[in-house]
């Protein structure tokens, strides 16, 4: 199963951004992401989650589609190992009835609009997508641009100590290319900051 070595951290110039991902990496898509967390009432961590999502990729073609993903999630110094399950939905009313069917309510929603570069890792390492987004309800409208993240993420095939390490570092090494401090990184999920300011209801 594939395995996602991710980081996000927080943006505080994000036009000055999109002009170093574009010096070192290729445009891949521009999208928007509308996201709603299913989960059990007496259960407070995220079952499942439900995205509508839509992608223009770099020669202006728009595709749609609805995704539904479970995943597992570690956190290890900041950095993200997930393994994740995903499937798309042609018929998400039918979907959503047999969720709240099995006793699963709607709880945080969280939307996401930005672009993605794919940057070259070096080597024969798989390439890093970079997303920088705009997170809904996280920004205050100050001029420090608080609500704007980038994800570096990396799949892989291979899931031991070595592997991990050297994708680690890999994007480590494109936060520092990027200018962005380590500790702007942030580890906790979208959801849990959503929540604690009251954004994602």
């Amino acid at each position: 199963m594939p395995i996602e070595i991710e980081l996000k951290a927080r943006v505080n110039k994000p036009e000055e951004l999109k002009i170093r991902l574009s010096k070192l990496g290729s445009l891949h898509c521009t999208f928007e992401k509308d996201d709603v967390y299913w989960a059990f009432p007496d259960d407070a961590g995220v079952k499942l989650r439900v995205r509508h999502e839509s992608k223009t990729n770099a020669r202006g073609k728009t595709s749609k589609a609805v995704l539904v993903t479970c995943k597992t999630r570690e956190i290890r110094e900041g950095i993200e190992i997930n393994e994740e399950k995903e499937l798309s939905i042609s018929d998400i009313g039918t979907f959503e009835d047999i969720l709240k069917y099995l006793g699963l309510e709607p709880g945080i929603r969280k939307k996401k609009l930005g672009s993605a570069w794919k940057c070259h890792a070096g080597g024969e390492s798989a390439p890093i997508l970079a997303e920088l987004s705009e997170v809904k309800g996280l920004g205050n409208g100050l001029s420090n641009c608080l609500g704007y993240f980038i994800e570096l993420e990396i799949i892989s095939g291979v899931r031991d100590e070595q592997n991990m390490a050297k994708n680690r570092k890999l994007l480590l090494d494109l936060l520092e290319k990027l200018d962005i401090p380590r500790e702007m990184i942030e580890a906790r999920p979208y959801t849990e900051m959503l929540k604690e300011l009251g954004a994602g209801d």
